[in-house]
């Protein structure tokens, strides 16, 4: 296990679940932290991806799903996902399976 990898996943998610703890001046200041820790963690998948550390690009995938369940978390995500597409990480077979699993999946 790379513990470089280890140690940035877990910053990682501490930040996504501090996020809600979290009071923000203005609705901006708070899309724009979601969207920064979200664009974080896309940057981790890639670069776990390119090491061949399968079990951590599965693992921030969850943890990016599993905080994606309302509309702004939804346009979030649709701002910075083409590098997960582009560098085949996901397709759209395996875009649905994780959606079906993340709280996405109760506005089927």
């Amino acid at each position: 296990m790379n513990t470089e990898l280890y140690s940035r996943f877990k910053l990682l998610s501490k930040k996504m679940n501090d996020f809600y703890d979290q009071e923000y001046s203005s609705e901006e200041d708070e899309y724009f932290q979601n969207k920064k820790i979200k664009s974080d963690i896309i940057d981790f998948i890639v670069k776990s991806n390119e090491l061949s550390e399968f079990s951590f690009v599965q693992d921030a995938l969850l943890l990016l799903f599993g905080n994606t369940g309302c509309r702004e978390d939804f346009e979030i995500f649709n701002e910075i996902i083409t590098p997960l597409f582009e560098k085949n990480i996901l397709d759209n077979k395996s875009l649905g399976k994780y959606f079906g699993n993340s709280p996405l999946s109760r506005w089927k």
